[in-house]
């Protein structure tokens, strides 16, 4: 089963956070936010790091995801799985994208989930 690992957010939160992190970004459909972010980031020539950013439905609630651990865990169950712990990566990358008080403005929250895509196997 996959695990991911990262930084959530809501869609509200992750819109306001673009919005201030890429000025002109053109939001022009607020369910493709997580694509129109990461591609807007990846061109970006200066970007520090280039972002894997999706949405998931976990329990009938919606977020993104900023991706920092990705494993497929075949031992794994919805149930039973093993957490990540943010490691100094994780504590670069949110000093890098939530700087100050960023990360607890836009409400970004280290997590570990697993089945994001909500199979349920």
């Amino acid at each position: 089963m996959i695990v991911i690992g990262g930084y959530t957010m809501t869609f509200e939160d992750a819109k306001a956070w673009a919005l201030r992190r890429y000025p002109g970004i053109n939001i022009y459909d607020d369910d493709l936010i997580p694509h129109i972010i990461q591609t807007d980031n990846n061109k970006l020539e200066d970007s520090p790091q280039k972002l894997t950013f999706i949405s998931c439905l976990k329990n009938r609630y919606c977020f993104v995801i900023f991706v920092t651990h990705l494993v497929d865990d075949p031992t794994a169950t919805v149930a039973r799985f093993k957490r990540f712990r943010p490691s100094e990566a994780d504590m670069k990358f949110k000093e890098t994208f939530f700087p100050g008080e960023e990360a607890r403005e836009f409400n970004a929250v280290f997590a570990t989930i697993c089945d994001p895509d909500n199979r349920g196997y």
